[in-house]
């Protein structure tokens, strides 16, 4: 019969725990590992006409560099007549993801509510220009 070592076990106790520790720790370290970037503008559906103060919602598309990408914000500079709209996508980077490497699309929802009658130009930010497109306030 085989003795086994008490001593033995009880060192593996201490080694077991410290590994489920270390794991545990590096699943809860989402937030350090996520990235940002601009995420280009491909299509929108912009309607061609709104009234003042007539809240206008339209679609914008527009997509992630990797399948872990997902839409984390909206920057809107308003000067004059023109605004300009960037989308930005956020990236999972860490906690063992493995994302696949082919663009993502992304389709989110933008309202704009006009204060005044004329012509808006909104630009809308691509990879390295932008796609412009206009509604008229009657």
């Amino acid at each position: 019969m085989k003795k086994t070592s008490i001593r033995g076990q009880k060192a593996v106790i201490p080694l077991v725990v410290l590994i489920c520790t270390c794991f545990a720790l590096q699943s809860c370290r989402q937030t350090e590992d996520v990235q940002e970037s601009i995420s280009p503008v491909t299509e929108t559906e912009l309607p061609n006409e709104a009234a003042p103060g007539e809240t206008v919602s339209f679609v914008i598309r527009h997509y992630a560099y990797n399948g872990c990408g997902r839409y984390s914000r909206t920057e809107t500079v308003e000067d004059g007549s023109s605004i300009t709209v960037t989308l930005f996508a956020k990236y999972d980077q860490g906690n063992g993801l493995a994302c696949p490497q082919a663009l993502k699309r992304l389709e989110t929802i933008y309202t704009f509510t006009p204060q005044r009658r004329g012509i808006h130009i909104f630009k809308f930010q691509q990879q390295d220009n932008v796609l412009s497109d206009t509604l008229i306030v009657k």
